[in-house]
């Protein structure tokens, strides 16, 4: 009999205090080009997206440890993952940073595996040596109470932003293993927004029409990081604490589509490359809203296709096929995130920074507002890892 083994993959947002200070100061591989080849595939999405690369390959990281043959190929071009599969040659970048209220960045994954399964020992000491013991539980006797027990560690992990992540009838007593990954960030921004300055103005939509939205201004101009192309401009915004920043890219009026669609890897570092120092007053909207996204279609159209299909999965490097009649592979990955963007900073990944620099009377200053639709990520400039990536058609 062929029975399903459980993936669950999560981006969880939210604000919170999270403790403890380490951090490998690695980045993972391929974590742009994934970035932008995973946007192309979901942007036909209706309306605002948000999403954390991080978050899918954190959690597709620890399945691929476990994969093998075609399945481990797939997986390895889809996320661009090296091959052999080696926990090495493959690190995950690990954040765990809280200086105080004003920068948390969190990242956690948890799985919970069938306690009678003959899963590898070597893969079980794998997942000690990455930080990601397993917790062994019974699907067998009630899997409603093992889902309650995943959705309260999204939870405790979110502060309670993202609830209810995995619905009822997903966990099932065909469920061997489920894999979680949860990313929290809420940071304030260096150069924060005067709430006395928000007010109602236009924000102009794809079809020409317009909505009044809460737009923030910074009091005064500040030197910030500037891109100045033939169709998109672009702003860094920095958070307090460690090298984190939003970089929103507003296309010219009328050309979002044209820019979303030629938005590539090598583009994006393109104008990380060509920003320099400008002195800059921004006005953008205050906006919050969630995503969920079922990422099997995605994925497969990314090319990673025989983990989803029982009878051509391989994750034989995880447990051993001769030891059971069952054959594991992935029967849902389910992915959520939560943004908050206000005066103050960002909840949901995000660092909040405050930076002032002496502005000279004499220098003209650059004036960025951002009324119509635009895209932004979220990054870590340290390791240059794409913590979360997004757009908003209409705050």
């Amino acid at each position: 009999m062929i029975k399903r083994l459980f993936v669950c993959l999560l981006l969880l947002a939210a604000a919170s205090a999270v403790s403890a200070q380490t951090s490998e100061e690695t980045t993972m591989p391929g974590n742009e080009a994934f970035t932008f080849d995973f946007y192309a595939q979901v942007k036909g999405e209706a309306g605002n997206l948000f999403f954390s690369p991080h978050s899918i390959l954190s959690a597709f990281w620890l399945a691929y440890l476990g994969a093998d043959g075609d399945t481990a190929a797939q997986m390895s071009e889809a996320l661009h993952l090296p091959l052999p599969v080696d926990a090495a040659n493959s690190p995950v970048p690990e954040f765990d940073f809280a200086e105080d209220e004003s920068f948390i960045l969190h990242s956690a994954n948890a799985l919970w595996a069938q306690q009678d399964f003959p899963w590898r020992q070597e893969f079980v000491n794998l997942l000690q040596s990455v930080g990601s013991p397993i917790q062994r539980v019974d699907y067998h006797s009630d899997p409603e109470a093992i889902r309650q027990q995943i959705n309260d560690w999204v939870e405790a992990q979110t502060e309670d932003k993202i609830q209810d992540l995995i619905p009822e009838g997903v966990i099932d007593t065909l469920t061997r293993m489920v894999i979680a990954n949860a990313v929290y960030f809420k940071a304030t921004w260096v150069h924060s927004f005067s709430e006395e300055l928000t007010q109602d103005a236009p924000f102009t939509l794809l079809d020409g029409t317009t909505e009044q939205v809460p737009m923030m201004t910074l009091s005064e101009g500040v030197r910030l990081k500037v891109y100045q192309g033939d169709d998109v401009v672009a702003v860094a915004l920095p958070y307090q604490g460690r090298e984190i920043e939003m970089v929103v890219l507003l296309p010219n009026e009328g050309g979002f589509e044209a820019f979303e669609d030629s938005l590539t890897a090598e583009r994006f570092t393109e104008i990380l490359d060509a920003m320099h120092p400008e002195l800059t007053r921004v006005s953008m909207p205050r906006f919050s809203f969630e995503t969920l996204l079922s990422l099997r279609p995605t994925l497969e159209a990314l090319g990673i296709t025989d983990a989803f299909d029982p009878a051509q999965a391989d994750f034989s490097r995880m447990y051993d096929p001769a030891a059971t009649d069952e054959r594991l592979f992935i029967s849902a990955a389910l992915h959520k995130a939560f943004v908050d963007v206000n005066e103050v900073g960002t909840e949901a990944a995000a660092a909040t920074g405050i930076v002032i620099g002496a502005l000279s009377a004499a220098e003209e200053t650059l004036n960025i507002r951002v009324d119509r639709p635009f895209l932004f990520a979220i990054r870590d400039v340290q390791t240059n890892t794409i913590l979360f990536m997004g757009r908003v058609l209409n705050p």
